[in-house]
């Protein structure tokens, strides 16, 4: 079954061009594991690392990547200049934006 999914990050390159299987070796490589030889296997242990993900001919190691609650999900961050990073994922028939943002506001000056 398909369900809403929500995730954030910064993409960074790391390889680009050749086969799916030298791209995935490098990839293990680059996380500190000694890659398998069964391609299957490869694949799987590719898979599991996570933070890196094939996009057509290139990897990508992902950066400040978190998988949030699909169905809402506020977060703020508290800068050194006083101002505030924020997220809002809502059902806005529970609420108006002012009250999401007061709550990333909250959640972002809370964790200081």
């Amino acid at each position: 079954m398909s369900e809403m999914e929500l995730r954030t990050g910064t993409a960074i390159l790391l390889y680009e061009g050749g086969t799916d299987k030298e791209l995935m070796t490098k990839a293990v490589i680059h996380a500190g594991e000694t890659p398998v030889e069964d391609e299957w296997d490869l694949e799987e242990q590719f898979w599991d690392l996570e933070k890196y993900e094939l996009v057509g001919d290139k990897v990508y190691i992902l950066e400040n990547y978190k998988i949030h609650d699909p169905y809402g999900d506020i977060s703020g961050k508290l800068n050194p200049d006083g101002n505030i990073d924020f997220m809002c994922f809502w059902y806005n028939g529970g609420g108006s934006f002012s009250e999401a943002l007061g709550s990333a506001i909250k959640r972002a000056t809370e964790e200081k």
